[in-house]
C-alpha cells in the first residue's frame, strides 16, 4: 500500500515539475472524451494494471467511475476515479504517452439558481 502512496505522489510530483518548467506543451489536444498527454491528479478509487486501450471501459464498469488516467507504470496502470470533473481539470504532462480521459455522463453539474422570495 505505501509502495502505491509513495509512487502516487512521485508520479504527481514530476508532473507538477514538468508543468513548471515547461517540459509540457501546456496543450491537451482532446479525441472525444480522452487525450495522450494529460493527467487527473487525485480522486482515485483504486488503480490496476492493464492495457491504455481498455482503461476507458474499466471506468465505464464501475458505477462510481467518472474519469481515468492511464501511464505505462509497471507494464501499465490504469487509475480509476471519481467526482465530477471537465475536460479543462486535465493537467498536461511531459509524457506524451500518458491518457487520461472523461465519461460521457461526467460533466460538471450547476446546480440552478434559486428563485428570489418575497418583493424584489
Amino acid at each position: 500500500m505505501y509502495d502505491t502512496i509513495l509512487l502516487t505522489l512521485k508520479v504527481y510530483a514530476d508532473d507538477v515539475l514538468a508543468t513548471i518548467l515547461g517540459s509540457s506543451n501546456g496543450h491537451i489536444s482532446w479525441n472525444g472524451n480522452w487525450a495522450f498527454g494529460c493527467d487527473f491528479p487525485g480522486n482515485n478509487i483504486t488503480s490496476m494494471k492493464t492495457r491504455a486501450e481498455d482503461c476507458s471501459s474499466k471506468c465505464t464498469s464501475i458505477a462510481k467511475c467518472s474519469h481515468f488516467a492511464w501511464h505505462s507504470t509497471e507494464s501499465g496502470t490504469c487509475w480509476l476515479k471519481q467526482g465530477l470533473i471537465s475536460k479543462n481539470q486535465a493537467i498536461p504532462t511531459s509524457d506524451p504517452n500518458r491518457i487520461c480521459g472523461i465519461r460521457e455522463n461526467s460533466r460538471r453539474i450547476t446546480p440552478p439558481i434559486p428563485e428570489p422570495k418575497g418583493n424584489v
